[in-house]
């Protein structure tokens, strides 16, 4: 349609320019020309040309606004979950749970010293470079004889947290939340458990629950050791980095060290959980 209007538009102004006949007859011409060509199209079937805007298609959109591949997914922020992850690996929780129990009875003699309360001969013994009279709260015990720790169950010989002065306040309001580790070394005895259909007198079907002898050493070497406390269990040798929270693999290692920090992970937490739910 706009083509014909646009030849039509031609042959007025040929009429108003007095164009030669000539050319007035081309233009007929040519106006024939389409009209038949038109025909031509529908009898033939072709499509017919459309006159409307051309529509957009998504190929066109894509070339000129691209989509984000789906193997590049949009940032986010992953650092939280990172960091939840590195701190909940099995080695760092071992970690927390040494720490926790090297605090039990740092935590219990300056309760004891706060309240006026006299330490027992071990006790007093652990504590012997201690002064009360300084003001300063206890952040090292070194014991001839172990002080026992939760309830009985873990032998604690050493234990020493950096005197900082964050540390000397968690201390003094009853928390060593700002205390880090400094050196320990506690045995977690043997334990022989009773299956659930024999008598405490057959000690023949008792299962024994291995022990371990834990050496933690972060001011000298770096070094966490792991061995047993009985020959009756089978034995191991473990070394862990503490700089990086990692167990060493290395010639001096005796069995399998991720499964005696998952054992002793656990014991280390009922025993504790334990103790604080007796009181």
């Amino acid at each position: 349609m706009n083509l014909l209007f646009l030849i039509k538009r031609k042959f007025r102004s040929a009429l108003q320019s007095r164009l030669p006949v000539l050319v007035i007859g081309a233009l007929l011409l040519s106006l024939q020309a389409c009209g038949s060509g038109s025909n031509m199209a529908d009898d033939a079937g072709l499509p017919e040309t459309s006159n409307s805007d051309p529509v957009v298609t998504s190929a066109t959109n894509s070339e000129t606004e691209p989509a984000t591949p789906a193997s590049e997914p949009a940032d986010e922020d992953t650092g939280d979950t990172a960091e939840q992850t590195a701190e909940s690996t099995p080695v760092q929780l071992l970690l927390d749970e040494i720490r926790l129990t090297a605090l039990a009875p740092v935590l219990e003699l300056n309760a004891k010293l706060q309240s006026g309360v006299e330490l027992n001969g071990d006790e007093a013994a652990c504590s012997s470079d201690f002064d009360p009279a300084a003001g300063r709260q206890l952040t090292a015990i070194d014991c001839t004889n172990p002080l026992n720790v939760y309830n009985s169950k873990i032998q604690l010989s050493t234990a020493s947290f950096g005197d900082t002065d964050s540390c000397q306040q968690a201390l003094l309001n009853a928390s060593g939340e700002q205390c880090q580790l400094e050196q320990s070394t506690f045995t977690l005895p043997i334990e022989w458990v009773q299956g659930p259909d024999s008598s405490p007198s057959q000690i023949g079907t008792a299962t024994p629950i291995a022990g371990a002898i834990v050496n933690y050493n972060s001011s000298l070497d770096q070094i966490l050791t792991l061995e047993p406390s009985s020959s009756v269990t089978a034995p191991f040798f473990c070394e862990i980095n503490l700089a990086t929270a990692s167990i060493i693999d290395n010639d001096s290692q005796i069995g399998n060290c991720q499964q005696e920090v998952d054992h002793l992970l656990g014991r280390l937490f009922e025993l504790r959980q334990a103790a604080l739910n007796a009181g």
